[in-house]
């Protein structure tokens, strides 16, 4: 079983003198940080008698406001901040969603070709329970719901929300499926 991630406030991991929150802390340092831990809670990594072992799915999405859509994805969607600095945020839940990693459009991290790009024509989606009770509390904080509830006739019910960053959520509930041709 891998450890869970160390936090960024571990001195283990910032520069001499530094911690990850200081100014002197750039999108560089929290990613090789991240790199140490990755290489540390899998020492047998790169050998290549070892089959690849994924732990953990993280999806990286290109935004003009890594702020903006932070508080939209930790206020309404319960991720926690795992790492942040300029122009970053990695955020992670508890349960078995994906990790989120935000990254400022133009930011140097991303190679040349990419900088310019947003995340555009993704819907990062989330297989769900009580989605009616979801999207109920959704509605409840405020949140424009996007595309309207409806059910699919292969099973699939389903709504959208948009963050301020143009990034589709898509929630889904699978039930028994309407149409015969489809049980």
């Amino acid at each position: 079983m891998t450890p869970p991630p160390p936090t960024l406030t571990s001195d283990r991991l910032a520069p001499s003198g530094t911690s990850p929150t200081s100014p002197s802390w750039d999108v560089w340092d929290v990613w090789d940080a991240w790199d140490v831990w990755l290489r540390e809670s899998n020492p047998s990594a790169g050998h290549e008698e070892n089959l690849l072992q994924i732990t953990t799915s993280t999806v990286s999405l290109t935004v003009d406001d890594v702020a903006a859509s932070q508080r939209f994805f930790t206020t309404h969607l319960g991720y926690v901040e795992q790492a942040a600095a300029e122009g970053f945020a990695s955020l992670s839940r508890d349960d078995a969603a994906v990790d989120i990693v935000l990254l400022a459009r133009g930011n140097e991290v991303l190679p040349a070709d990419q900088r310019d790009q947003r995340a555009s024509g993704l819907i990062l989606a989330f297989t769900t329970t009580g989605i009616h009770d979801e999207e109920k509390r959704l509605r409840g904080e405020g949140v424009q719901i996007t595309m309207p509830m409806r059910e699919e006739p292969w099973g699939e019910r389903l709504f959208q929300i948009t963050d301020p960053n143009g990034v589709v959520v898509q929630f889904v509930e699978w039930v028994t499926p309407t149409d015969a041709q489809y049980a």
